[in-house]
Order: structure tokens, then C-alpha cells, then sequence
């Protein structure tokens, strides 16, 4: 026997390999109704995702990271500028001219996000290096 007994139970009642695998398939995956929900959440996180007081950049891009891996798994896409942008719009405050110079950038709309993250995390460790007091 393959699966567990905990979950061979709960399909026990199956009697086709192609219905076990539907509902090994619903049980994993979700209905349609839980697939739309977890969609339009994943929405909504996106359109209000900004940083939390006391986060670092580094916590801020994992999270961001997280989140569209999230959108791809439930196949939501959003165009490179835009994803671009709502990271820039998500820093803190101090980032806010740095935010504005980048996205004036001539090449920003072909920036990845890979790159934008370095430079943030660049900025950062360089106002972090100048603040810092000896």
C-alpha cells in the first residue's frame, strides 16, 4: 500500500484509480469555490502589501517573494512594471526618493526584480554604513 492508513481511509470509497486521483485532487488542491477565494485573496494581498514597523528590507523581500510565489502557484500574473512598482511603493518612508529616482530610470521597465532588489539592498546597507556612528 502507498498512502498512509490516516489517508487511505478517507479514499477508501473510491473505487477507480481515476476517481482516487480526482479526489486526492480535491482534497490537496481545494473545490473551485476554495481556489477562487484563495485567489482573490492572494489579490488583495498584493494590492495592500507594504512594509510592517520594525521589518527590515531583507523581511520585507521574502515576504514579497512569498507572496507572488503564492500568485504563481494559483496563476496570477501581473505585468513586471507593476509588480516593480508595488515593491517600490511598499519600502518605508526613508526609501521614498530613492523609490522615485528608480522608477524615473529609462531602463526601469525592463529592470527585473532581482536586480531592483539589489539595488535596494545596496541603498540600504549604504545609508545603514553612513549612519552608523563610530
Amino acid at each position: 500500500m502507498c498512502l498512509p492508513l490516516d489517508i487511505y481511509h478517507t479514499f477508501k470509497k473510491y473505487k477507480t484509480s481515476r476517481d482516487l486521483w480526482e479526489g486526492l485532487a480535491k482534497r490537496c488542491e481545494g473545490s473551485t469555490d476554495i481556489k477562487k477565494s484563495i485567489r482573490e485573496l492572494l489579490k488583495k494581498q498584493f494590492s495592500v502589501f507594504k512594509h510592517f514597523d520594525g521589518e527590515t528590507v531583507d523581511e520585507l523581500m521574502s515576504r514579497y517573494y512569498h507572496l507572488l510565489n503564492e500568485m504563481v502557484n494559483n496563476d496570477i500574473t501581473y505585468k513586471n512594471e507593476k509588480v516593480l512598482e508595488k515593491f517600490l511603493d511598499a519600502l518605508p518612508a526613508h526609501f521614498e526618493i530613492y523609490s522615485i529616482v528608480i522608477k524615473e530610470h529609462s531602463e526601469f521597465d525592463k529592470m527585473s526584480l532581482e536586480d531592483l532588489m539589489g539595488n535596494i539592498q545596496s541603498y540600504d546597507l549604504n545609508k545603514k554604513k553612513k549612519d552608523t556612528v563610530y
